[in-house]
């Protein structure tokens, strides 16, 4: 998105899985190995655990090195040998993430960001839902006050040949916690705007600094806020409460996420006719794409 929110790339089809006839998700296929090596997991790369399954967790790596190329604006590795990104990566090593001198908030909220998504395990990545709920708390705390800082340049904080640090991702409430190794803790508000830093955080700092500046904004047009989605956890919790409506919304959004448990979800409430009418054809269809993917209770549904 430019400064005045157009789009300048569309349809980049960032989903790599292959499907076979019977629409199941089968390995990275060799042809796009070789054409995309150089935004691949570590996982995906190792040819010795050749054909590994694509995964979720395999794309978040993947958004990583999209975010870094956008951030940059530079290719991934360029001009590298493939034998050599693969002996990189598969070291434990990141291209250069180069901001220059002491990175500001937004700056240091997109290195934890990349630095999540590169993690060399996949379990230690975030998922989607975790991932998107960080890049929004960015967008909604620090795009109005700082939106040309991204693209300083100067002396890198990781250079090429430094291993990526860890990070420990984990949800707790409303907030995203990222540890490091030295066990600093960052917390990324997901839904109120606001820190448990204190007074003195970023987040607190920014309302303030937009409010008056919000003049020089005043000519631009208001756009729609972007809305954070709820985990499924959050939609479970809400339909054991019998918030209905809550809870349908939640496994809608995460259903056309694709995670396989809230398409069950949304074939239950399909079914059942809560909150939405009941559609027995769209429940079915529901049922047969999680039982298909290995949801047992949907396999169960979908057999009777």
């Amino acid at each position: 998105m430019t400064d005045d929110m157009k789009p300048k790339i569309t349809n980049i089809k960032f989903d790599f899985n292959n499907k076979n006839a019977s629409g199941n998700a089968t390995s990275y296929a060799y042809s796009n190995w070789l054409k995309d090596v150089y935004i691949l997991a570590p996982e995906i790369i190792d040819i010795q655990n050749y054909p590994k399954r694509y995964t979720s967790k395999s794309q978040i790596y993947s958004i990583g090195m999209l975010l870094w190329e956008l951030t940059f604006q530079r290719i991934p590795y360029k001009d590298w040998q493939i034998a050599t990104v693969q002996n990189h990566v598969l070291s434990g090593k990141r291209e250069v993430i180069n901001f220059g001198g002491e990175p500001s908030p937004i700056q240091q909220g997109f290195i934890n960001l990349i630095e999540a998504a590169w993690q060399q395990e996949p379990d230690d990545r975030p998922d989607i839902i975790t991932f998107f709920n960080m890049l929004y708390s960015l967008y909604s705390n620090y795009y109005m006050g700082e939106s040309n800082s991204l693209q300083k340049r100067a002396s890198s904080s990781l250079s090429k040949n430094s291993k990526i640090p860890k990070r420990d991702v984990l949800c707790a409430n409303s907030n995203v916690i990222i540890k490091t190794n030295n066990q600093q803790i960052s917390n990324v508000p997901l839904r109120n705007g606001t820190s448990s830093q204190g007074n003195n955080s970023p987040a607190s700092s920014v309302s303030s600094s937009s409010s008056s500046s919000s003049s020089s904004f005043s000519s631009n047009p208001v756009y729609n806020p972007i809305v954070p989605i709820s985990s499924l956890s959050d939609g479970i919790n809400a339909h054991k409460k019998g918030d209905k409506e809550k809870a349908w919304e939640c496994f809608e959004a995460n259903a056309q996420l694709g995670n396989i448990s809230a398409i069950y979800w949304q074939g239950y409430y399909l079914w059942e006719g809560y909150h939405i009418p009941a559609d027995h054809v769209r429940a079915v269809n529901c049922y047969k794409e999680a039982a298909k993917n290995g949801h047992a209770d949907a396999q169960l549904r979908y057999a009777f």
